[in-house]
C-alpha cells in the first residue's frame, strides 16, 4: 500500500475524552493519507480541519517507541515521553480523526537512541535479541489491541525494520499472528524503499 501524501503535522491535542469503540469504515480505494507528528503539549480543540481540507481519507497515527543498541529493552508510555505518543494522547487522536471522517493507520514506530532509524539495528547476543523480542512484542500488542477497541482500519506491526526483518523473519511470522489474534482489521508492514524485495513476510499481510 502507499501513502499518496506523506505530511508531517505538529499535532496538538487536548487531555480530555474518551475513546469510544466503533464499526471499522471500508478500507477500499486509495489511500491518501497524511502522517501525524505527536505533540509535547495540548491544544484547545480538535486541529485535523486542515488534513481534512487537504482532501486526505487517512492519517497514521505514530506512538513512538525506544531502545539502543546497547540497551534492547523497547520503552514507551513512559511518564515523560511526549503526550501525543502516549496511549492516551493515541485514543484521543483517534477520537479526532472521526470527528472528521478520517480513517485511521495506527502505526508503532521505534526510534534507535543514537541512530534514530531502526533500518541498522542488529544484536550481537542472543540475550540482547531475546529482550528486544519479547518487549517489542509487548509493544506492538498493547498498540494491536488498542486499535482493534478504537475499530482502527490499518494496523503496523513494524516500520523499517530492515535488518530484524531479513535476520528473524520467523519471528515477524509468529508477530503477524499473535497480532491477527487480537485485531481483526487490514495488516501491514512499512519496509524501507530498498529492502521492499527482502521482507519475507509479505504473503501474511493485507
Amino acid at each position: 500500500m502507499r501513502l499518496l501524501i506523506r505530511l508531517a503535522l505538529a499535532l496538538w491535542l487536548i487531555n480530555t475524552g474518551t475513546l469510544h469503540v466503533e464499526a471499522r469504515t471500508d478500507t477500499s480505494g486509495p489511500l491518501k493519507g497524511v502522517c501525524l507528528v505527536a505533540p509535547r503539549t495540548a491544544p484547545d480543540s480538535n486541529p485535523l480541519e486542515p488534513v481534512k481540507e487537504l482532501g486526505a481519507n487517512y492519517v497514521a497515527v505514530i506512538p513512538y517507541a525506544f531502545c539502543r543498541p546497547d540497551q534492547p529493552e523497547v520503552k514507551y508510555h513512559y511518564s515523560h515521553q511526549w503526550w501525543g505518543e502516549t496511549v492516551k494522547g493515541v485514543k484521543q487522536t483517534i477520537a479526532y480523526a472521526r470527528e472528521y471522517e478520517l480513517k485511521v493507520m495506527l502505526k508503532p514506530h521505534l526510534w534507535v537512541g543514537g541512530e534514530g532509524w531502526p533500518g541498522k539495528l542488529s544484536f550481537e547476543s542472543d540475550k540482547q535479541w531475546q529482550q528486544w523480542r519479547s518487549s517489542y512484542q509487548a509493544y506492538i500488542l498493547r498498540f494491536a489491541r488498542l486499535a482493534e477497541k478504537a475499530g482502527v482500519e490499518l494496523f503496523t506491526v513494524g516500520t523499517e525494520c530492515k535488518a530484524l526483518a531479513r535476520e528473524h523473519p520467523g519471528y515477524w511470522r509468529s508477530l503477524i499472528e499473535k497480532v491477527r489474534k487480537v485485531y481483526s482489521g487490514k495488516v501491514t508492514y512499512q519496509a524501507n524503499w530498498d529492502n521492499v524485495q527482502h521482507v519475507a513476510f509479505w504473503d501474511q499481510l493485507d
